[in-house]
């Protein structure tokens, strides 16, 4: 009777470490996901700022060119 006792705490007592064992693979793996998806979030950020970046260039450029071509109307209708 002890020894089916004994048996039967070793057999959850392994269950116990393979489940652990399976948890730590499960962890690695979603700890390496993580940093995948880290690594393409900083990219998108990077991708959004430069974006941002030539946005703003090509607004000042249409404005310089709004403003270049209003004088040159002005000039036009004043003629």
């Amino acid at each position: 009777m002890i020894f089916e006792v004994f048996s039967k705490l070793e057999e959850k007592i392994q269950q116990a470490v393979d489940t652990i064992l399976l948890l730590q693979i499960e962890l690695k793996e979603l700890k390496k996901k993580n940093d995948d998806r880290k690594q393409e979030i900083n990219s998108i950020l990077l991708n959004v700022t430069q974006i941002k970046e030539e946005n703003k260039k090509l607004q000042e450029e249409k404005n310089a060119w709004k403003d270049m071509l209003n004088g040159l109307l002005n000039k036009m209708n004043s003629i």
